[in-house]
């Protein structure tokens, strides 16, 4: 309850016990940079902050002005923010270029001047040219200016995400449109990101941008105003009043969004941009030959209640 006090202007029960838990978070972190500085280790420590997924809207996260939330293909869902600090970190600067957690390990190795020892075929892109100190950036940032990336000016930069492919996860609504020339089965849930592109196949999950419980239910004004200054507004009890839904586009089971232009994902072009529509198509035929196919999750076991492991998830399978 301690970390609830300060957040009683939310009306919404949900929304303010996450913020309580991310303050919980905040002072926890703080003990343990403490500690760090303590023992002498501080300066002499990489910090990687970052997040696997978006925030889940019925448990109080919420991603606007993104679409979406975890357990989707929306950028809600999957683009998240982190940070990286510690010697030979270039501070005070902001990545706008694509990054996978598979990034990571290269990165660090990358920063650290480590051997890769066999580690060259990894998924993961090494942007430690970027992250380091004697990197220099124009406007203090690195982004896609375009939707041709200059490699001179940008090396080695990460080009492609891929999303998720899931057979699994299916639409029920066939896209028949003719110039759509694929063998890549576009009922089942794909995404993936090519530069400034995304394409989404099959379900991509809830139509929906969650706005903030605690913002305003006047959309218009909340939209004009939501880049220059979160203002906070005490009117809004539920959750169930901010959803701002979008056109339904359910009926197509593909998808194109300009995600540098349109982060919200609003505008979908695909009967625009058929010649880059096809080519990500293309993309998903090669990921989908060499994937893993996934096997359906398990029955939930009652063995593995938290209540029953003093509150915790823990193993519960006997070995």
């Amino acid at each position: 309850e301690k970390y609830l006090k300060d957040f009683g202007w939310i009306k919404d029960r949900t929304r303010r016990t996450y913020y309580g838990m991310v303050k919980a978070l905040d002072d926890s972190i703080g003990k343990v940079i403490e500690i760090y500085k303590k023992k002498g280790i501080f300066e002499n420590t990489i910090i990687i902050f970052t997040s696997d997924n978006g925030g889940h809207h019925s448990y109080g996260g919420n991603n606007f002005p993104l679409k979406g939330e975890k357990t989707n293909v929306w950028q809600g869902g999957v683009r998240t923010t982190g940070f990286i600090t510690g010697p030979g970190v270039r501070s005070g600067k902001r990545y706008r270029g694509l990054y996978h957690v598979t990034d990571w390990m290269p990165t660090l190795l990358g920063l650290l001047q480590c051997s890769r020892n066999g580690t060259d075929q990894v998924d993961g892109v090494d942007h430690s040219h970027v992250v380091k100190e004697t990197r220099k950036v124009m406007d203090n940032e690195i982004r896609f200016e375009s939707e041709t990336l200059d490699s001179k000016k940008f090396p080695n930069v990460r080009e492609e995400i891929l999303v998720n492919i899931d057979p699994l996860i299916r639409s029920e609504n066939k896209d028949n449109r003719t110039w759509i020339q694929t063998s890549f089965d576009i009922q089942q849930q794909a995404a993936l990101i090519y530069k400034n592109w995304k394409i989404i196949t099959g379900w991509a999950g809830p139509n929906l941008t969650y706005i903030p419980p605690e913002w305003s239910l006047n959309l218009q004004k909340q939209e004009k105003t939501y880049q220059n200054s979160y203002h906070v507004f005490k009117n809004v009890e539920t959750y169930e009043k901010n959803m701002k839904p979008h056109p339904n586009n359910n009926f197509r089971s593909v998808q194109l969004f300009n995600i540098f232009n349109d982060p919200g994902e609003e505008n979908e072009l695909s009967d625009d941009y058929h010649d880059i529509t096809n080519l990500m198509l293309k993309k998903l035929e090669k990921y989908e030959k060499i994937m893993v196919p996934p096997n359906p999750a398990p029955s939930y076991d009652p063995r593995s209640d938290p209540v029953l492991h003093n509150n915790y998830w823990d193993s519960w399978v006997e070995d």
